[in-house]
């Protein structure tokens, strides 16, 4: 019984570090997401002004102290009310299409069944069949 139990938690054990990330991969995941936040910053400002989207990308790909007059333009621009207003307003308009398609995900998988696909004549459900 003892050899049981010890083959069943050293089987969960492999199983669960099979499953874990590598420093690596965990490295090169958070850097991918980290340029897919730049991007989506960058896209957002080419939205309100596409010369400061132009400022932006330049100013996440070079050092800041290589180029002063690039960076002070970078702050002028950024720090412009009008710009920063426009900002916030494509920030909240992605975040509301981020809400709606995960709304839209949500109706479909209510929708459909998990194997057999659409029932239109039949129960889709304890809500509309009457239980």
């Amino acid at each position: 019984m003892n050899v049981k139990n010890t083959v069943c938690c050293c089987g969960i054990m492999l199983g669960l570090t099979a499953c874990a990330l590598t420093p690596e991969q965990r490295a090169a995941q958070q850097a991918a997401e980290w340029r897919a936040q730049q991007q989506l910053a960058v896209s957002l400002a080419a939205q309100c002004d596409p010369a400061a989207a132009r400022l932006m990308q330049a100013q996440m790909q070079t050092d800041a102290a290589q180029n002063a007059a690039e960076a002070e333009a970078y702050r002028q621009t950024v720090g412009n009310p009008v710009f920063q207003r426009c900002y916030q307003l494509a920030w909240e308009n992605h975040l509301n299409q981020v809400r709606l398609q995960a709304a839209d995900q949500a109706l479909r998988r209510r929708e459909y069944d998990d194997w057999w696909g659409p029932w239109p004549f039949a129960c889709r459900g304890y809500r509309y069949c009457g239980w």
